[in-house]
């Protein structure tokens, strides 16, 4: 990224490991990694983050914030109609992965997922976010119509196929395993109505 290597700021830092810990997850990913990417020693990273533990929560806070700000935002938009909640989280999810330089894995999976390198706290948020996620499919789904229950299965097969698809894509398949099965889900909703 061609940092300046004596003005490196947190965002920047952010920003640089964030690929890194996308690419990796957060218990693979180490103090060199992270330096390494953003082009400084270790130590001019602890001026900033004095853990990696510290530096990882940054990560995380700012991945959430924008998927706060893009697609939770909009699934949650009662405006919009179902579909167009439904699409636009799948399109905006889409959108942030596609900014990484080499994806490809999700700030909820890693954080829920990895056992080692995340705090209670990030692992905590990831589950509430991902029930929140499945809370506002269910509410789309019965806004189309479907029955509670339907809907709630969809909901469940919505998260659980996204997930799903991100390990797959990490395994090999890549952003555009990612791009294929968000069509096969846009493709579901219009079923519900």
């Amino acid at each position: 990224m061609g940092y300046d290597k004596g003005k490196l700021s947190r965002e920047q830092i952010i920003e640089a490991g964030t690929g890194v810990v996308l690419a990796k997850g957060y218990a693979a990913t180490t103090i060199a990694d992270l330096s390494h990417a953003a082009h400084t020693s270790a130590g001019k990273l602890t001026h900033h983050f004095p853990t990696k533990g510290r530096l990882f929560e940054a990560i995380f806070g700012s991945l959430m914030e924008d998927m706060e700000a893009g697609p939770l935002a909009t699934l949650a938009d009662a405006a919009l109609s179902p579909k167009k909640r439904i699409h636009g989280f799948l399109d905006g999810m889409y959108r942030l992965y596609a900014k990484q330089p080499n994806p490809i894995g999700c700030p909820l999976g890693h954080a829920a997922g990895d056992s080692d390198g995340v705090s209670a706290v990030m692992k905590e948020k990831a589950f509430k976010t991902l029930q929140r996620i499945t809370s506002l499919f269910d509410k789309a789904f019965r806004d189309l119509g479907d029955a509670p229950g339907m809907a709630r299965v969809k909901a469940n097969l919505f998260v659980n196929t996204w997930q799903g698809a991100i390990v797959v894509a990490r395994a090999g398949e890549g952003l555009e395993h990612i791009g294929r099965v968000f069509r096969y889900l846009k493709e579901i909703v219009p079923l519900s109505c």
